[in-house]
């Protein structure tokens, strides 16, 4: 016997079974998130800029950054789903401003396919800036130019750490 919106349905053929599950499938999978924090599944994983897939970051707890910080350890997660792993960190794109640095990280890509939606392990990685940070801001670049930006991760805006 078929089951229609949690009701049995008597004398529904297999065609049109198979018709409303492929229908109720494509719901489910148009609903899916690539915000880590979300819980549900991800049919592909998010994508950077031609350089593995999306990754945040925020300032690890007890870092000591000042005007003349040079480097600093960051806390890395994958934005999209992956069973609760963040992956191999690659090293990040650093763009120099007169008030802002902007640190983008990616992490390594996945293949295709489906992955759970734990949060995702943050994982430690070394900025070297190689000048002091000066009177800028660090502003993680994910939060700016992808999708991100829309994200739990970046609710609160770009900025990491600001003089």
């Amino acid at each position: 016997m078929a089951v229609l919106a949690g009701r049995p349905v008597k004398g529904l053929s297999a065609a049109f079974r198979v018709l409303v599950g492929s229908v109720a499938m494509s719901v489910l999978v148009a609903a899916c998130s690539t915000d880590a924090a979300s819980g549900t599944v991800s049919i592909s994983p998010t994508s950077g800029p031609g350089r593995g897939d999306t990754a945040v970051w925020s300032v690890k707890a007890g870092e000591n950054l000042s005007n003349s910080s040079q480097s600093f350890t960051v806390q890395v997660s994958r934005l999209g789903c992956n069973g609760g792993v963040t992956g191999a960190v690659l090293e990040p794109t650093i763009t120099f401003g007169d008030s802002e640095i902007v640190v983008t990280f990616a992490v390594e890509s996945l293949p295709p396919g489906m992955y759970t939606c734990p949060s995702n392990v943050e994982v430690p990685s070394v900025v070297n800036l190689g000048q002091p940070i000066g009177d800028r801001k660090l502003v993680d670049g994910a939060c700016r130019a992808n999708e991100a930006r829309t994200t739990s991760f970046c609710i609160d805006g770009a900025t990491r750490w600001s003089p």
